[in-house]
């Protein structure tokens, strides 16, 4: 049956695709009116996948994969200040800054 073939849901095993644990810590500064700096740290653990055989029958065994971390980094600059008519920032950012 289908429940049974490797690679598919087992009653017991973990999700695929799916870490067991994860999370992320934000760290942020502001000036108000000025500028605002912002980080942070995303980060999962082990979690299962499947890895797909070759030619002729394509089976597929399951497999683990590593944990990661990812940073990211992101500011405004209020470049004109608010008014009546409103106000205008700049904003910049990057995900996953180190490229890991």
């Amino acid at each position: 049956s289908e429940a049974t073939r490797p690679g598919t849901y087992q009653n017991g095993e973990r999700l695929l695709r799916r870490p067991s644990h994860q999370g992320s810590v934000s760290l942020a500064w502001q000036r108000a009116g000025v500028a605002s700096l912002a980080a942070r740290l995303n980060a999962a653990g082990t979690r299962d996948d499947l890895r797909f055989g070759g030619a002729p029958n394509f089976e597929t065994t399951r497999a683990v994969l590593g944990g990661y971390a990812t940073l990211d980094l992101s500011g405004e600059v209020d470049v004109l200040r608010a008014s009546r008519a409103g106000a205008v920032a700049l904003t910049a950012r990057v995900e996953n800054a180190l490229d890991k």
